[in-house]
């Protein structure tokens, strides 16, 4: 049946929306002045979006003040329901997200989309259509590179999820950012919060307490193969020092091949470490399947072979024969 988000994106200053573990290493631009009341009240209010709503998004554009808090949960009554976008919005998306290109050829930072909108907006729309209620972006051309952290449990509560690793997570993109007055993400950054996932070949498998998705994005012939590589692989050095071994996994639609994993090539990581038990319980549950309908992992690598899958399923193709 279908169910409808009521969706009240908000900009929140980028200290607030997701308050820093520790304010000191704030960069100054996006400091602001607040009592410890005050930022223990935004560290509650996150905790409570990130853990009872049924969509949890935050979003950042390079140098910006604001954050885009896209959290929501859903309602069964469609009354006052409307289609989102319109045609007439997703045209002007589209336009933003040209604009978007154009700013960023000029070495300026990616203005938010949500700079025309009103400072209390709701939408109240079918569950589909507040998924990725963003459509501009998605027609730019871009990079873009997101990892899936496991959420921690509590170190005082094992039944608890320790939600400062994710606070962590998110400030350490900011801070790489910062490094640079030009970064290379262009973009901006997202972060998700999913749940746990028994697909097998799931980033998501295994994190009990839910994962963190952190995906970062630029613009595609802006920045240089060697500073996005580089970019992306000191996201993945700063994730990984905050993920159980073997525990941060990588979109695997998204950019990942080029990196390295705790100083393994990435594929190499994937087959024999961060998915060492799946994949062989991925490989047996697919040769029952194939038993039932008439073919074997032969046929499936001489079908769908290619340089990526050979080097992560079929490297020793003998041993499942």
């Amino acid at each position: 049946k279908m169910t409808f988000a009521v969706m009240q994106p908000r900009k929140v200053k980028t200290m607030l929306a997701i308050p820093p573990p520790d304010t000191s290493q704030v960069p100054e631009a996006l400091h602001v002045e607040t009592s410890p009341e005050e930022l223990q009240e935004a560290i509650t209010e996150f905790e409570r979006r990130a853990e009872q709503d049924y969509y949890a998004e935050w979003s950042w554009f390079s140098y910006q003040s604001d954050v885009l808090v896209n959290t929501w949960s859903t309602v069964s009554d469609s009354e006052g329901q409307q289609d989102y976008t319109t045609p007439t919005q997703t045209f002007l998306q589209w336009i933003a997200s040209w604009q978007s290109q154009l700013l960023a050829t000029g070495n300026m930072a990616v203005l938010s989309p949500l700079t025309t909108d009103p400072d209390y907006l709701e939408i109240k729309t079918k569950l589909p259509n507040a998924l990725h209620f963003r459509r501009g972006r998605h027609y730019a051309r871009a990079r873009n590179m997101e990892l899936e952290l496991p959420i921690p449990p509590l170190s005082t509560d094992k039944n608890k999820p320790d939600w400062t690793t994710v606070r962590k997570a998110w400030w350490s993109v900011i801070d790489l950012v910062y490094r640079s007055a030009n970064s290379p993400m262009r973009l901006a950054m997202d972060m998700r919060i999913t749940g746990d996932s028994d697909i097998i070949m799931a980033p998501q498998r295994g994190n009990n307490h839910g994962t963190v998705a952190i995906e970062v994005g630029s613009i595609t012939d802006i920045v240089t193969e060697e500073e996005w590589q580089k970019f992306c692989q000191d996201l993945v050095e700063a994730l990984i020092a905050l993920a159980p071994e073997g525990r941060l996994r990588p979109h695997w639609g998204k950019e990942w091949v080029n990196m390295r994993f705790g100083g393994l090539p990435a594929r190499e990581y994937i087959r024999t470490v961060a998915y060492k038990s799946e994949i062989p319980e991925c490989l047996a549950v697919l040769e029952k399947i194939g038993k039932r309908q008439g073919w074997t992992l032969q046929d499936l690598h001489k079908k769908f072979s290619n340089k990526l899958l050979d080097d992560i399923f079929f490297c020793d193709t003998q041993a499942h024969a």
